[in-house]
């Protein structure tokens, strides 16, 4: 693993269920139960700019990046 790896981490809390992040990168997030989850939190470097579009694209920003070293809490 390089220092460079990224997380994908959820607010589940702040979420408010758009689903935007599961149209934009369904391969990492989906919306369950009426919030977001995410399916596959490691991100590759072929992955990287949907995944970032989708953290971008969410509206109440529940959606981040963390280096994978970082405790990642509540996925």
């Amino acid at each position: 693993m390089s220092n460079d790896e990224q997380i994908a981490h959820a607010d589940r809390a702040v979420c408010a269920g758009s689903g935007l992040c599961a149209y934009v990168a369904p391969n990492h997030f989906e919306v369950r139960d009426g919030v977001v989850a995410v399916i596959r939190a490691r991100i590759a470097p072929s992955d990287s700019t949907q995944v970032t579009e989708a953290i971008d694209s969410c509206p109440t920003r529940a959606l981040s990046l963390r280096a994978a070293a970082e405790p990642s809490g509540e996925s």
